[in-house]
């Protein structure tokens, strides 16, 4: 009987030991996933000129390796299961994300409805395909043992890729962010990490910050512009407000410093137009209003549900020659395209998303005043989600692939590591039963 409790007791030492070896360590499928977002800022950044987002099979590379990621995970967790039945907790992904659910999956199966039986190629598939793929990446963040080195390393990626374009923009004196526009939600909201982490010096963390946030100027775009404000009121609100006292004192010095500012920026831009070639955007309002026209004229036409999905994701313009894709062009606001097909119902899931899935990350990982190393990746990347809704709603963000599993990848990211947290408490929770 002795030799029974001593064999038993050795084998759970070992159990106790090989999790919590686990739990402090990356592997494979970890990588792979990491290897998937690798491969979309790659595909994004092109610095080779290979323009790898125009064919089909380059342009869903990185989802087809988060897909494998996922595979060899959770073939992974089934084999560390069988040692471990309780490493972990109930998953609250479905819970808390079912209104993404929904809507992406209304939005997939109207796509190949339209693509089976009207065969339709331009519909909303990548839409509605990245929408779901944000579970697929929350779970595999969920069963990473050490997600928050997995989380770091996707932030130091991001960091230097944006880093990257800036750069780029500088130097090839690209100052109206042709190159890499749409990809502003990305690399501003950086700005946040280096704001925000604990560790390093003062000075330097001042000058990335100021890099990366006023770096978004280069861009030389409305939506830049937008996406540095919404950078900077996130700032503000997750902690520089806290080293002020709020007296009215106080909101009279900020309105004073923003209208500073204002007026330094208008005079720099002033200057640079009267002695460079740099001018303010358009917004391209010729093509802009002829296309939104046509999609508010869809939504009045069926506003309830639109078109259920089930039609083409671009239209024909007409209204002058263009030689791209045939004239056959996205809307540009993907906003207004899920107000043409899907009408009320589908903004109403959309808003359903970002204050269900809100409330719970800000509830579980955003709250606290200390803020850690990991806790500033996650501002960050909650700044990104943010800062998307503000991008997409000028550009079609959702309908191009890599761009998408960027954004929709960033919420996945947060929902997993709430899942982390919930797990962790609810196996303190078990053990302090016990």
């Amino acid at each position: 009987m002795s030799d029974y409790i001593s064999t038993s007791s050795v084998m759970e030492s070992m159990r106790t030991e090989d999790t919590s070896f686990r739990r402090h360590r990356l592997v494979l499928s970890d990588y792979l996933m990491l290897a998937a977002f690798a491969v979309a800022l790659f595909i994004e950044v092109d610095p080779f000129g290979l323009d790898f987002e125009r064919p089909a099979i380059t342009k869903h590379l990185p989802l087809f390796v988060a897909t494998g990621a996922l595979m060899l995970g959770m073939i992974g967790h089934a084999l560390r299961s069988a040692l471990n039945p309780d490493r972990l907790g109930p998953s609250s992904l479905v819970r808390v994300g079912y209104p993404l659910a929904i809507l992406g999956t209304w939005i997939f199966i109207g796509s190949t409805y339209a693509r089976l039986v009207d065969h339709i190629q331009d519909t909303f598939l990548t839409m509605g395909l990245y929408m779901l793929a944000t579970f697929g990446i929350a779970l595999s963040v969920r069963l990473c043992d050490d997600h928050a080195r997995f989380i770091a390393l996707l932030c130091r990626m991001i960091a230097a890729t944006s880093a990257f374009m800036i750069v780029r923009m500088f130097v090839i004196h690209d100052f109206n962010g042709g190159i890499y526009h749409e990809m502003e939600f990305l690399v501003i909201p950086v700005a946040v990490y280096f704001a925000l982490r604990p560790s390093g010096s003062r000075v330097g963390r001042i000058c990335k910050t100021s890099f990366f946030l006023l770096g978004g100027a280069i861009f030389l775009k409305n939506t830049a512009f937008i996406v540095m404000g919404i950078t900077t009121l996130y700032l503000w609100h997750a902690s520089w407000r806290f080293y002020f006292k709020e007296t009215l004192r106080m909101y009279r010095m900020i309105v004073v410093v923003a209208i500073g500012l204002l007026c330094a920026g208008a005079a720099a831009l002033q200057f640079s137009h009267a002695f460079t070639e740099v001018s303010m955007p358009s917004g391209n309002p010729g093509y802009r209003v002829r296309t939104y026209e046509r999609a508010i004229a869809q939504f009045e036409a069926s506003p309830a549900w639109g078109t259920l999905f089930a039609a083409r994701s671009t239209v024909r313009f007409t209204a002058f020659q263009i030689d791209e894709a045939g004239g056959q062009l996205p809307t540009h606001s993907d906003i207004l395209d899920l107000a043409a097909h899907g009408g009320i119902v589908a903004l109403g899931l959309l808003v359903w998303v970002y204050v269900r899935i809100g409330r719970e990350i800000h509830g579980t990982l955003l709250r606290e005043r200390r803020i850690t190393e990991t806790g500033a990746t996650a501002h960050m990347l909650a700044c990104i989600c943010l800062s998307g809704i503000a991008d997409y709603a000028f550009n079609p963000i959702m309908l191009q692939p890599d761009k998408a599993l960027l954004l929709w990848g960033a919420l996945g990211i947060l929902l997993g590591c709430c899942e982390h947290r919930t797990n962790s408490l609810h196996l303190d929770r078990r053990l302090s039963n016990e």
